[in-house]
């Protein structure tokens, strides 16, 4: 009988058991947390019914570690520990090394999973990640904040964040009527404190890349781009912290302290009107590009909720996508009349994505899920009563 490899330097297994029959493995990275890690254990220990835990401690100068273990070994939580320094790569590094632990130790796990180490994750989160998990190949869970955390900010601060989430909803209904099969992979929101894959699926991507920061994006992006499915799923809810000191470059933290800096800060994953317009009249073969567009996301607000209810009275997505290009033609016009604007609006991670948004076809289980990327369907026109006329041919 071949005896088992000697585990990795500076991995312990506090409480092995579990750890072999485990079915889903959560692996969290945490770099200098002792003071919240016994928070996010808390949260978690409930939820490990048939699960365990891969905790990765990188990089750190306090007692994270131990606390950690303390923690595990009270509780009986089934806990590998892993202390490692990383000279690059950071959270990517970081996580990449605990999927991989996860993948020896947790060999019956078919759904992965992983959180941040400040935050907490709700009740319910391992169950509904794992329904999520059943109907899509990777599954982006909703990140919000604490509410005493969110109390706390700067009014205006708070009246922003609720723009944001305003555009972010928008942008969401937009995306669901031009592109109703979600064929086109929607809008990248996922942050790897709430993120979750299917076993075969992460193995196929090749894992986290060993990134400093935006190691969650860039892994959904692959995902969307190989075909697989990724999924929403709205009620897998992890609260985050609201710390403006981090620990991963253009990271959520540097996000919060920017925008308390007085910054006018927008996440990178919203986009203007004009760019949404084009990208999928692009998609169609409808147009070859758009302009350079400089200014803010926010700006188009108005224009975004305009958009949305003419599409809305659309009956198809062919009368759809000719509203969307006499729309895009019409702003064209507009912009090439405006002065030009100085410079580009910066563009970060949020701090808080907002409220909850849906769209889409399949909600099932809270759970929006995106097709593999292929040709659209058009779908067949709706039948409207005899004389009547279309609003969105009416919208000029």
């Amino acid at each position: 009988m071949t005896p088992p490899r000697p585990l990795p330097a500076g991995v312990r297994l506090p409480s092995r058991a579990g750890l072999a029959h485990a079915r889903t493995a959560v692996i969290v990275p945490a770099q200098d947390e002792a003071e919240l890690i016994g928070r996010c254990l808390a949260a978690l220990a409930p939820q490990l019914e048939s699960a365990a835990l891969v905790l990765v401690v990188n990089n750190t100068r306090d007692a994270t570690a131990a606390v950690a273990q303390e923690v595990a070994t009270r509780q009986g939580l089934p806990l590998a520990l892993a202390e490692r320094a990383f000279a690059r790569g950071g959270v990517g590094a970081a996580r990449r090394f605990g999927f991989a632990l996860a993948a020896r130790l947790c060999p019956q796990a078919e759904t992965l999973l992983t959180t941040d180490a400040d935050g907490a994750a709700g009740g319910d989160w391992v169950a509904r990640m794992r329904a999520a998990l059943e109907e899509a190949d990777v599954a982006m869970g909703r990140i919000e904040t604490f509410p005493d955390e969110a109390r706390r900010l700067p009014s205006d601060m708070r009246r922003r964040q609720r723009r944001e989430a305003r555009y972010l909803a928008l942008s969401v209904a937009f995306e669901g009527l031009m592109d109703p099969e979600g064929r086109a992979g929607g809008i990248d929101l996922a942050g790897g404190a709430n993120l979750g894959f299917r076993a075969a699926a992460y193995r196929a991507l090749g894992g986290f890349r060993r990134r400093v920061s935006n190691e969650d994006r860039d892994i959904v992006a692959r995902a969307r781009a190989a075909g697989l499915r990724v999924a929403r799923a709205e009620t897998a809810v992890v609260r985050a912290s609201l710390r403006e000191v981090g620990r991963a470059p253009d990271g959520m933290a540097a996000g919060v302290a920017a925008r308390r800096a007085g910054r006018d800060l927008v996440d990178s994953a919203l986009h203007p009107l004009d760019v949404m317009l084009a990208r999928h009249l692009r998609a169609e073969g409808r147009v070859a590009g758009v302009a350079s567009v400089r200014r803010s996301p926010l700006d188009d607000i108005e224009a975004l909720q305009e958009c949305v209810a003419r599409l809305r009275a659309c009956a198809t997505l062919e009368e759809r996508l000719g509203y969307a290009g006499r729309l895009l033609e019409r702003r064209a016009g507009q912009a090439e009349a405006a002065p030009p604007e100085a410079e580009p609006w910066p563009r970060r991670r949020p701090f808080d994505p907002g409220e909850p948004v849906h769209s889409g076809p399949a909600r099932r289980r809270g759970v929006r899920a995106s097709a593999p990327a292929s040709p659209r369907a058009r779908r067949s026109p709706a039948p409207r009563p005899p004389g009547s006329r279309s609003a969105c041919r009416r919208g000029r």
